[in-house]
């Protein structure tokens, strides 16, 4: 196309305009918003190094050429913000004025790499073939391009991918060859359609192509060779027709596929990047998109295997939890890379072939390694995770890693919305728990339930599918299973910000209707517990200290007799002050407190408590007191139902009115008078009235009684509580529950009127009160004493209601009992005394005594303490004389040796061994003089046995070349001085089956009876395949030479006869000459061939082995001592086999190493385990003989010991039960006999009350089954005669009124009690295997458990009892373990970390640090030692090393060759980037990648810096070895090229990474500033806004000026350079300057429209 004459015109009007602008200094401001796209830069640099002066444009053939002058960018005037450029005319464009010039539209013109130019034809079309290379360009615009030019290709006759001819940033990609169309818009508005054209992709004229990897050419015929997982780069070269040279193919244009074998290959900015995943070869195809058929070309890749020397894992030490995988379900973790969150690998040779890494977890409930979509190491939880990395080619090459997991936003807090929620059955419902902080990361719980199967909670994690970012919230929803109540407590996953337990109840109806299953006997017994549980740790010795006594007692509890007596003798001291100083209810509450301890309130030293009461001998007179004085005045009364004479101040009757005077109009009780009232008051007036309202003797207690109890329901709350002084509180419920259970209402039964709905009543609502410890007053408080001991007393008020036993304040149960029963017992624990061994029998008698005694009974032994300390104390002392007992027979073991001699040996080996097998508290009872005595036998032994030159040897004799096995097994040989390998060998064969000379030469010509027979001759196929030897057909046929049954030299084969072998060696001497040594192991071999080559594999005189044959001493010396017990050991079948195998492999003689090695093992293995058990059972035997002696005099109380001994003997196993022995067995017999004669004898006396008292027994534990033996019981009693019931004992027919009541109690609760078993039984068997995540687990099992009654318990059953004490038993030994494993992994940290700090740069001054990492390794134990990984002790061995050469070179060490180079400098030759420093490696590269405006990295550069400034060179800069990213080994010093007009300049660098901009400072030298950085990532250069000093836009800055004129440097318009160097903004400029370039200006215009005239011309 020829330009138009207005086109020179315009361009010379640039010209001048933009030297009046370079003169008169106007600045056109790059606005620092506005910066190029990494593709655009790199255009613009590619294309100022490109273009010359004068550009040249090359139309296609037969058009004519022509010279265009150069065009220049014209500046705007100061101020304005856009630059004036000309574009060239759009082609087809109608010819305009000069005028019309600014106003032309934008036009798409193809630019050529090497600068050439193509415009659109007539038809807007471009014609190019695939080696074209180039970018489309948009002029005339300083808007940002969106190219879109796509068609489908197929790759097959379904599937296609759409094709991109031209890219993001205007790049031509050829495809097949047809005309494409498409568009170039505006991309900030894609509705602005700036061009529509089409290309015509016509035939490259390709006729021959060839691969090549670098230089070298490759092919099927030629291919490529690599080691392991070096990867290659292959391109094309095509040779065009009517040419002979072969050009490169540019990339673009190419495309690739693996044809065969385990490789791959992708794209690369070089061409086609190949790798190889395994050993072996693979064929790949190059090929041009344009004719897939035609022009493509197969290559071959041959990988060699490259062994794994030694890889390198790193992780984070700590990593944080935060984002969620919704697809997975799991956490993200820690991915593959090279950021400092990442973990990476490196391998050692980096290039071996196998690097595939099997990861273990060791602690799989914290975190896993999913290798799946490179997941990567995926927390579970928080805690610290532990692997075992291993190379999946050689498990020897392992490393173990951990890294610490927390989470990021750690759970503070959660409370749940509600309290309460209501669900239908069958329904679900959201759960609101508000976590704190918000946006916690962990907001799942462990969801757990009072009651099994009433509902569900569950956690599901939501967030948006495909964005592990996305804000996520955990959704908590109650699934309502089936109708019931149930308390639900979540225990948060995230523990580790100490995050209480959210706890709502859930009510699930079913048609409205909420069934109450709780187990109120459970619940209330879990109450009581509860309570005691605090109350033990309150005061109970002095005057005070009463509610803590009274309730303790009263529930159950024990207090020892001192505290007991301390507290009687205080109250004695008060009483002697005089009772004139005390209230009556001060008097009421001692007494009753006296009498929960069983005293007789009319004596107490002297004090008639209940006189003082009923006279009213007190301070305050009852009449003038409080409510309180004759309402606790009449319970003091009746706790003992006192006799009141009739003359009393006080009587009954008259206590009784004076307490209803107090009853208000309303019903309720006051407590200074009848005007206001209160329910506390109110619940202890009906307490003290209670036993007297059904009394007909006083009907006006009935009517007050019934009033106070309506007042009572009008005010109960909605929760089933009662208010005083306007708040809810604990106390006032527990008066009104044991002021109900005092009147036998029950308050379950909603006919009572003190239920609400919801199934809310008065225990509910105390239950609701537990604290942590204790009671709490109000809801929301801590636990305080006055609330635990009066809710504690009024669940036991409730308990005893329910099982028909004493109301709380009647105590007569107490004094009831039998008194005399109790003082016995009382006097036979005081009996005991000092505890001794010989106490035994006098403890057993007490204990005996008092478990024969009534609960209630029980509780009256005072002293009962001392007992159990007895029972400890004696328990101590037999195990102690058991220690003392092992000891002494080990003593005498030593003692016995006597005057050391060689016979010593079988006695100084018996001591020692029973000594070790001792435990360390029994060692400490051998005095050191003892045990210097057997440590100096074993000492002269030794000496002896030097002295003397005995010893034993192990011995075989092997006939396996004829395949006839063993001759003599092997086995251990003593032998003495003198003694050589023929006296030996004839111990074990017989003097008499030697064969052959004696004396000095002696030699072995056979051994008599040794040859089982031609009939059994089977040569080994080695003898005949390997060595050539004769098969067996052969060696029958040679036959034999000796006579009979003799076995010897030339037998089978002219090369035959015996040899013998000492540790594995052949002997090169006589069998006289050899001396032997203790241990020795001495083989006698019978040779078939080669004189000793069938036996070692070695041919005489070569020290190469034709044949592989494994040494055998160990095997054989480990069957010698199987051989040495062989009858016991060989009875073990374990054992047989293993020798068995052993056998077989040996005879075979070329068994690999490692079979023999395996068979070694086992058999050892075997033999050990075999001789533990025969120790273990020694030791069993030993402990039934222990309770057997501990029989003694047999007894009717000798029972239990007796049983106890036959039990141990019955579950021996029979070899245990011969090591027991006869005389011990009959010791046993003779004791049950003898048992028995008295257990008869007893049977006789009470022969008839006996019977009786068996079915009270035979009851049992007491169930629904055990009705008709009650019954039965029950029957058999009333028929007995007076005289006959005098043999039942008051505890036997305790036991039957007991079992009766308890048979009422039970038919209400049968079913509560299977439902609450199989709970506990389910937790016990989720339990599972035991890890230390299982605590909770066991202890909410166990918990579980002990709140079960014991009929609940029964249902549990033993066997699910012992696997939970199993669990409780393995995890106090995993957490024992854990603590260990704690302690020395923090032991090997601090080692691990004085290592880490010394540094990776080992100088002389670095000696302290090392010498103090050495130190702190030494300190170790073994097992420490093991935890720090071989890669950090290898760092510490190297820095020795290195250390080691600097102190003898006083020199930095030298480079190690056959490691890469150190290198002072990297550059990037493509940009010029350079990076200079420390550490820095030949094999190291700099990679440079240009980035845009758009990229979040320059977004925030540009954030950095004044609206006056600009920045360019903008790069992406990365530091890779062997393609893979790493960091900087030290602090290095960046150069990046600004252009020569920077020399001597200070700028500023930008360097934004990890989302944090750092500003920089270099100054500028040789065209480059340089910085110090200490990491890589984004880098940009500050410089002022350009004004017409050459760095205008975004263009070559510095180099040769700027290229384009586009507004803000975005536009490519033009294609001149801009070589200014005028004055900069604000400079004096001379006037005769001015005019001087006007004057060339006005030149330089009218010559060019001189030449462009005379070119329209022609």
């Amino acid at each position: 196309m020829k330009h138009k004459k207005r086109r020179a015109g315009s361009r010379m009007l640039s010209i001048v305009l933009a030297m009046v602008l370079m003169v008169s200094g106007i600045t056109v401001p790059v606005q620092a918003d506005t910066l190029p796209a990494a593709e655009e830069s790199t255009a613009y640099e590619q294309q100022a190094e490109n273009v010359e002066s004068t550009e040249h444009y090359q139309e296609s053939e037969n058009q004519e050429s022509e010279i265009q002058e150069p065009e220049e960018a014209v500046q705007p005037e100061a101020g304005e913000t856009e630059q004036i450029s000309v574009p060239e005319m759009v082609p087809g464009e109608a010819e305009t004025t000069e005028d019309q010039a600014a106003e032309e539209k934008p036009y798409v013109y193809f630019q050529y790499d090497d600068g050439r130019i193509q415009e659109m034809d007539e038809n807007n079309t471009f014609t190019l073939n695939a080696m074209d290379e180039g970018t489309f360009v948009l002029a005339g615009t300083d808007k940002r391009p969106d190219w879109n030019v796509s068609a489908k290709v197929y790759t097959s006759d379904i599937e296609y991918t759409e094709h991109y001819w031209v890219n993001a940033s205007g790049r031509y990609q050829p495809a097949d060859l047809r005309v494409v169309e498409g568009y170039v818009c505006n991309a900030d508005n894609m509705g602005e359609v700036f061009q529509r054209f089409k290309i015509n992709n016509v035939s490259s004229n390709v006729e021959e192509l060839k691969v090549f990897v670098g230089d070298q050419e490759v092919s099927l015929d030629k291919p490529y060779e690599m080691h392991g997982t070096d990867s290659g780069v292959a391109y094309l070269k095509a040779r065009v027709k009517g040419s002979d040279e072969f050009k490169k193919v540019p990339v673009a244009a190419m495309y690739h596929e693996n044809i065969s074998g385990a490789g791959s290959i992708q794209n690369h900015a070089e061409g086609s990047k190949f790798t190889m995943e395994s050993e072996g070869e693979a064929v790949f195809k190059l090929g041009m998109g344009e004719d897939k058929q035609r022009l493509s070309k197969e290559f071959k890749v041959i990988s060699k295997n490259v062994a794994l020397e030694d890889f390198q894992v790193t992780v984070p030490s700590v990593w944080y939890i935060d984002s969620w995988n919704p697809l997975g379900g799991y956490y993200v973790g820690i991915t593959k890379g090279n950021d400092p969150d990442d973990y990476n690998c490196s391998f050692t040779p980096y290039n071996a072939t196998n690097q595939k890494l099997v990861w273990e977890a060791k602690t799989p409930e914290i975190a896993e390694f999913m290798e799946y979509f490179g997941n990567g190491i995926v927390p579970k939880k928080a805690g610290v995770a532990k692997f075992h990395i291993y190379s999946q080619e050689d498990k020897d090459i392992s490393q173990d890693i951990s890294v610490e997991f927390k989470y990021k936003y750690p759970l503070q807090k959660a409370e749940s919305e509600k309290d309460t929620y209501e669900l239908e059955e069958g329904s679900s419902k959201s759960v609101q728990i508000t976590p704190t902080p918000s946006n916690a990361t962990e907001q799942r719980f462990n969801w757990s339930y009072s009651k099994e199967g009433i509902v569900e909670v569950t956690d599901e994690v939501q967030t948006v599918v495909g964005n592990v970012n996305a804000p996520r919230k955990t959704v908590h929803t109650i699934k309502a299973k089936k109708a019931g109540e149930v308390q639900v407590i979540g225990t948060p996953w995230d523990a580790t910000a100490d995050c209480k337990p959210v706890q709502f109840t859930v009510l699930v109806s079913k048609g409205g209707i909420v069934p109450d299953d709780t187990d109120y006997t459970a619940l209330v017994k879990e109450d009581i517990q509860h309570g005691m549980d605090y109350l033990q740790k309150e005061p109970v010795n002095a005057y005070g200290d009463e509610w803590n006594i009274f309730t303790t007692l009263r529930a159950g509890g024990t207090i020892s007799q001192e505290n007991l007596d301390a507290y009687y003798a205080s109250v004695s001291e008060k009483l002697k002050t005089g009772l004139t100083k005390l209230r009556a209810t001060d008097v009421a509450r001692v007494s009753i407190t006296l009498a929960a301890m069983g005293k007789d309130l009319t004596d107490i030293d002297g004090v008639n408590l209940m006189k003082a009461l009923y006279n009213d001998e007190l301070k305050m007179k009852i009449g003038k007191d409080t409510s309180n004085a004759p309402i606790w005045a009449l319970i003091a009364l009746d706790c003992q139902n006192a006799d009141i004479p009739k003359d009393a101040v006080w009587t009954r009757e008259k206590l009784i009115q004076h307490i209803l005077t107090f009853q208000t109009q309303e019903g309720g009780f006051g407590l200074t008078n009848n005007k206001f009232s209160s329910i506390d008051m109110t619940g202890m007036a009906l307490q003290a009235l209670a036993p007297y309202r059904n009394n007909d003797s006083y009907p006006e207690v009935k009517t007050a009684f019934d009033k106070a109890l309506e007042h009572m329901k009008e005010n109960m709350t909605e929760n089933a509580g009662f208010l005083d002084s306007g708040k809810e509180n604990s106390c006032t419920t527990a008066q009104v529950l044991t002021a109900l259970t005092a009147a036998g209402i029950d308050p379950l039964d909603k006919s009572n009127g003190f239920t609400k709905t919801g199934n809310k009543n008065i225990v509910k609502n105390l239950d609701s009160y537990k604290a942590e410890s204790g009671f709490m007053w109000q809801q929301g408080q801590k636990g305080n004493g006055m609330a635990t001991q009066q809710v504690t007393y009024a669940m036991e008020a409730y308990r005893r209601f329910a099982e028909n036993e004493n109301r709380l304040y009647d105590l007569t149960d107490v004094m009831d009992k039998d008194t005399a029963a109790v003082k016995s017992v009382i006097k036979q624990i005081d009996a005991i005394g000092e505890v001794t061994l010989e106490s035994e029998a006098a403890i057993k008698a007490a204990r005996t005594a008092y478990d024969k005694l009534t609960e209630a009974q029980k509780k009256l032994v005072t002293n009962y303490g001392k007992l159990t300390e007895a029972e400890k104390k004696l328990a101590e002392l037999k195990e102690q004389a058991a220690d003392q007992k092992a000891a002494d027979a080990v003593i005498e073991k030593i003692k016995a040796i006597g005057e050391v001699t060689l016979e010593s040996k079988n006695d100084i080996e018996e001591a020692r061994a029973a000594y070790d097998k001792l435990t360390d508290s029994q060692k400490k009872l051998i005095s050191e003089d003892v045990l210097k005595l057997l440590e100096k036998a074993e000492e002269d032994l030794k000496k002896l046995e030097e002295e003397a030159g005995n010893g034993h040897v192990v011995v075989s004799v092997e006939r396996f070349t004829i395949g006839q096995g063993y001759i003599h097994e092997p086995v251990i040989v003593p032998f003495e001085k003198g003694d050589n390998a023929v006296d030996i060998l004839k111990k074990v064969i017989g003097a008499e089956n030697w064969v052959g000379e004696d004396g000095s030469a002696a030699y072995l010509e056979a051994i008599k009876g040794a040859d089982l027979g031609s009939d059994h001759v089977k040569v080994p196929d080695y003898i005949s395949e390997k060595l050539g030897g004769p098969t067996t057909e052969e060696a029958l046929e040679n036959g034999k030479s000796q006579e009979g049954d003799a076995l010897g030299e030339f037998d089978y084969s002219f090369m035959s006869g015996w040899m013998y072998h000492v540790n594995g060696v052949e002997v090169g001497y006589g069998m006289a000459s050899y001396v032997p040594k203790d241990g020795d192991v001495l083989r006698y071999q019978f040779t078939l061939w080669g004189y000793g080559t069938d036996l070692t594999g070695y041919e005489y005189g070569n020290t190469d082995p034709v044949l592989d044959i494994c040494n055998k001493d160990e095997i054989t010396r480990v069957m010698a001592e199987v051989n040495e017990d062989r009858d016991m050991l060989m009875a073990v079948p374990a054992v047989k086999a293993a020798y068995d195998k052993a056998v077989e492999l040996v005879s075979a003689v070329i068994t690999p190493k490692a079979e023999i090695e395996t068979a070694t093992e086992n058999l050892k293995k075997a033999m050990e385990e075999a001789k533990e058990q025969m120790s273990q059972d020694k030791l069993a035997a030993e402990s039934v003989i222990a309770k057997i002696n501990a029989i003694g005099e047999v007894t009717l109380e000798s029972e239990a010991v007796i049983t106890e001994a036959r039990t141990a003997y019955d579950k021996l196993t029979d070899a245990q039960k011969e090591l027991v022995g006869t005389e011990n067995l009959a010791k046993l017999t003779d004791a049950e006999k003898k048992l028995a004669e008295l257990k008869q004898q007893a049977e006789e006396d009470q022969k008839v009350a006996n019977a009786v008292i068996e079915k009270i027994n035979a009851i049992g534990e007491v169930t629904l089954e055990s009705e008709a033996a009650i019954t039965e019981a029950r029957a058999a009693y009333d028929k007995l005669t007076e005289a006959q019931k005098k043999f039942i004992s008051e505890t036997e027919l305790k036991t039957l009124k007991a079992a009766e009541a308890k048979l009422k109690v039970l038919k209400q609760q049968a079913a509560a009690d299977q439902e609450k078993a199989n709970a506990v039984i389910e937790k016990i068997n989720a339990i599972g295997e035991v890890t230390l995540e299982s605590e909770k687990a066991i202890t909410e099992t166990r918990t579980a458990y002990n709140a079960l009654t014991d009929a609940q318990k029964n249902l549990v059953g033993e066997d699910n009892l012992a696997k939970l004490t199993t669990a409780e038993q393995k995890l106090a030994e995993l957490k024992e373990q854990a603590e260990n494993q704690k302690k020395d992994q923090a032991a090997a940290d601090a080692a691990a970390g004085k290592i880490d700090a010394i540094g990776d740069k080992i100088t002389l001054e670095s000696k302290a640090a090392i010498e103090a990492a050495r130190k702190a390794y030494d300190a170790l134990t073994d097992a420490q030692k093991k935890l720090v990984s071989k890669e950090t002790l290898a760092k510490l061995e190297k820095a020795e090393e290195e250390l080691k050469k600097l102190e003898d070179n006083n020199q930095n060490p030298n480079p190690n060759p056959g490691k890469p180079e150190s290198v002072k400098m990297l550059v990037n030759e493509k940009y010029g980037v350079k990076l200079e420093g420390e550490g820095l490696t030949s094999d190291m590269e700099l990679a440079v990648t240009p980035i845009g405006k758009d990229n979040a990295d320059v977004e925030k550069m540009r954030k950095e810096i004044a609206s006056d400034k600009s920045v360019f060179r903008l790069y992406n800069i990365k530091l890779t070895k062997n393609g893979k990213e790493i960091e900087l080994p030290s602090a290095c010093v960046l150069s990046i090229p600004v252009g020569k007009d920077y020399n001597g300049k200070e700028l500023t660098v930008l360097h934004c990474s990890d989302s944090k901009v750092e500003k920089l400072t270099g100054k500028v030298t040789d065209e480059a500033v340089s910085v110090e950085v200490k990491s890589l990532d984004s880098f940009g250069v500050v410089i002022d806004t350009p004004a017409s000093n050459g760095n205008n836009g975004s263009g070559n800055h510095g180099n040769n000026g700027s290229n384009g004129s586009g507004n803000n440097g975005s536009g490519n318009s033009g294609s001149g350079t801009l070589k200014g160097t005028g004055a900069k903004t604000g400079d004096e400029a001379p006037i005769s300057v001015l005019l001087l370039m006007l004057a060339v200006s006005a030149a330089a215009f009218g010559t060019a429209v001189y030449k462009k005239n005379r070119q329209q011309m022609k």
